[in-house]
């Protein structure tokens, strides 16, 4: 067909980033607990902790580090408090935060001591708190933001083992090496996070792996071609085709004829976001289009839609009731690109209800081939904090096209000693309020609408073409030798793996690999 015409589109360009703002000022600490039972509940209260002052190299100053360690939870606070007002500006990171601080008393102290806060996020292992004394502030933030891992795991990752102890036979000079050594393991993580930015021009430094990616592709990966449009019916329609992947058990039960094999598939998302191409600019909306029309647009354009099926293969997705289920026979469910190439090539679609049409561009070629062959090297390098970097910029970027905006609501309520954090759920909406409060301030937060720079068509294509190569692995095979799937995986008998068709390595992006082996499923 000819050239779709374009509808008046509100919106802005995705524009580059061009910072590289690294803090210079960290404050790294753990801390150990005493244990109290009273009753069926257990006490956490402090009773050792080390701190690392770290003062990053600036011009002709050299780098520096500053270790203290505390047998007060008085003690700790105020050295937090007193290196935040001398440097105004830092960071404090613990392996889970939260716990060292909450047995700290720590923000009962900045409560009393006049802080206020800025910004709280909890959620996972995400913890992000932020907060100001004057011109003094502080990110307080988790390192299980940049690596979610265990510290024992993190440890091995940087090369330095985390130390074992027996807690209730331990001696104090004990338990002070092994809380030196978990902040050294901290220390060492987060250096080379940032040498790995700086090495690698990737931006300025993020709060979580996933805004590091994100900004790491808006530094030096993106020319501008991503248009971020506002159209809200659209965001509907878009939101509705994002889903997650795909989980199912096509046996259940203890199975038998093993072994049995895992087989997943290499960096699953990045082989998708470089193997095709993705929405940039929303060009179109048609309603109750044909299937002849959109057959003809698929051509040139991709397409988002709403439509009717009727399908005897379980390889569309749908919603229902927040579980993502693969139905067959006749339902309504949204598809994006290759979704409806495939049904209107099956001759699964009954009908099209609503169609929003776009200007496809391969966006992510270039920074999934730098991401890997990065991640290649580090391998053979054995480099383990690099290699797993590596892997963090290649999977975790996708989701941020689908952020949701964080709506933010601040009362100054000074005086109040209240702690307490509030979750509300709306039952028929399905959002939730959250109330936080502490540091003289209260926060209510809510997620609503699309982030300033979400383009969740992006991300609905992903996990669809994720979804789509998993099935096609999994038909090729066959439904009834497949016993189970995890979105990028899986499992079958070993005598099974010469059904597979699709290419084996361990090393090739999006080929097939064994995980690995078990003798027994169930």
């Amino acid at each position: 067909m000819g050239v779709i015409q374009r509808q008046a589109i509100k919106g802005h360009k995705l524009a580059p980033l061009k910072g590289d703002t690294i803090p210079r000022t960290w404050l790294f600490l753990d801390t150990e607990t005493e244990e109290k039972i009273d009753g069926e509940v257990t006490y956490h209260h402090f009773h050792v902790g080390w701190c690392c002052l770290w003062r990053r190299a600036k011009d002709e100053t050299p780098e520096s580090e500053d270790w203290t360690w505390f047998l007060s939870a008085a003690g700790i606070n105020a050295y937090i408090q007193e290196m935040a007002m001398r440097y105004k500006y830092i960071y404090v990171v613990g392996h889970n935060i939260f716990f060292d601080l909450q047995a700290s008393g720590t923000f009962a102290f900045l409560t009393s001591e006049g802080w206020r806060l800025e910004f709280y996020y909890d959620k996972g292992l995400t913890y992000i708190l932020k907060c100001k004394r004057g011109t003094a502030s502080m990110n307080i933030i988790s390192s299980t933001n940049w690596f979610d891992q265990s510290l024992r795991k993190l440890g091995k990752v940087v090369g330095l083992e985390k130390l074992d102890v027996d807690f209730k036979k331990v001696t104090a000079e004990q338990l002070k090496k092994y809380c030196y050594r978990d902040v050294e393991i901290l220390v060492a993580a987060i250096k080379a996070y940032i040498q790995f930015i700086q090495d690698h021009k990737l931006g300025k430094l993020a709060l979580t792996k996933a805004s590091q990616a994100f900004t790491a592709y808006r530094h030096r990966f993106t020319d501008g071609k991503i248009f971020i449009h506002s159209e809200t019916e659209i965001h509907t329609l878009e939101r509705a085709a994002y889903m997650g992947g795909r989980v199912e058990c096509f046996f259940i039960g203890q199975a038998t004829g093993g072994p049995f094999i895992s087989l997943d598939v290499n960096s699953m998302y990045p082989y998708v976001m470089k193997q095709y191409s993705y929405p940039v600019k929303l060009l179109r909306v048609a309603h109750s289009p044909t299937i002849k029309f959109i057959s003809e647009v698929l051509n040139s354009y991709g397409v988002i839609a709403e439509v009717v099926l009727s399908t005897p293969e379980p390889a569309y997705s749908v919603r229902i009731k927040h579980k993502t289920i693969f139905p067959v026979g006749e339902f309504t469910t949204n598809l994006c690109t290759e979704g409806l190439r495939y049904a209107l090539a099956h001759g699964h679609v009954l009908r099209i209800n609503k169609a929003a049409i776009y200007q496809m561009e391969d966006i992510f070629t270039r920074y999934v081939n730098f991401m890997y062959r990065l991640r290649n090297k580090y391998r053979k390098e054995e480099n383990g904090v690099f290699e797993l970097l590596s892997k963090y910029m290649l999977n975790a970027l996708y989701g941020k096209f689908a952020q949701l905006q964080i709506i933010t609501e601040k009362e100054d309520i000074s005086g109040s000693r209240d702690y307490s954090r509030e979750i509300i759920f709306n039952l028929t909406t399905g959002h939730n309020l959250t109330v936080t409060r502490m540091l003289n301030t209260e926060i209510t937060q809510r997620m609503e609408g699309e982030g300033k720079n979400s383009n969740v068509a992006i991300a609905a294509h992903i996990t669809e073409n994720a979804r789509l190569l998993l099935w096609n692995i999994i038909s090729e095979v066959g439904t009834d030798r497949v016993l189970y799937c995890d979105t990028d995986s899986i499992k079958i008998r070993a005598s099974d793996l010469k059904n597979v068709n699709w290419p084996n390595s361990k090393t090739q992006l999006g080929a097939l690999k064994v995980e690995s082996t078990s003798q027994k499923l169930y």
